[in-house]
């Protein structure tokens, strides 16, 4: 994993998530074919956990922190798309 993506025992662990290593993480930042598809996947993920957890202080946390350091984000973020399930191939 270490020489695929990042060592994670590098990261505290609240770095150790999908969304943060591919929205903050700058050698994350060229990794996917289709970052656009992928970031807006993730994004209705976490908002239909956040949906289902709306009192989650970390969950909050994290939201606040992609938007604030990840244009990319708040804009998508602002669309309001949900998706509860993976669909497509990786």
């Amino acid at each position: 994993m270490a020489r695929l993506l990042v060592d994670f025992d590098t990261l505290p662990p609240s770095q150790r998530n999908s969304m943060w290593l591919c929205l903050m993480h700058p050698r994350m930042r060229d990794f996917y074919l289709d970052r656009e598809r992928m970031v807006r996947e993730g994004i209705a993920h976490l908002r239909a956990a956040w949906a289902a957890h709306p009192d989650d202080r970390a969950l909050s946390g994290l939201i606040a922190e992609f938007a604030a350091g990840n244009q990319d984000f708040a804009r998508l973020w602002g669309e309001q798309d949900v998706k509860s399930a993976a669909e497509g191939s990786r």
